[in-house]
């Protein structure tokens, strides 16, 4: 299925785009946003090559991942990836992950990881 796109009331789940890595990089590169996860923080560059690689992987067929970026609806401001990988790279990493950057005030729960 090419391309995901859903809305919420409040979030937009949409395909990574040229240009994201960036944003992604201000979550996958944040010592707070992956301090309970299975790796550091990533580097540009490694976050430029997810990014990239996440864009390929959108128009393999068959598809097997589905990387997709968590946007605020109202402002477009990126603040989440989420992937779900029928075949995860690690047995250690479960199919679906889901990770939002820290904003100021921001509270994390369970319930509400993006929004």
């Amino acid at each position: 299925m090419y391309p995901v796109h859903r809305l919420s009331q409040r979030l937009e789940l949409r395909e990574f785009q040229e240009g994201d890595a960036d944003a992604v990089f201000a979550i996958y590169g944040s010592e707070r946003a992956t301090e309970h996860l299975s790796f550091e923080p990533r580097t540009l560059d490694q976050v430029q090559q997810i990014v990239a690689r996440s864009i390929k992987a959108a128009t393999t067929d068959p598809r097997t991942e589905y990387a997709l970026a968590v946007t605020q609806r109202v402002s477009g401001e990126l603040i989440g990836f989420g992937r779900l990988a029928l075949d995860p790279p690690s047995r250690a990493e479960p199919p679906w992950v889901s990770l939002c950057g820290p904003r100021p005030g921001a509270r994390v729960t369970g319930s509400k990881p993006c929004g």
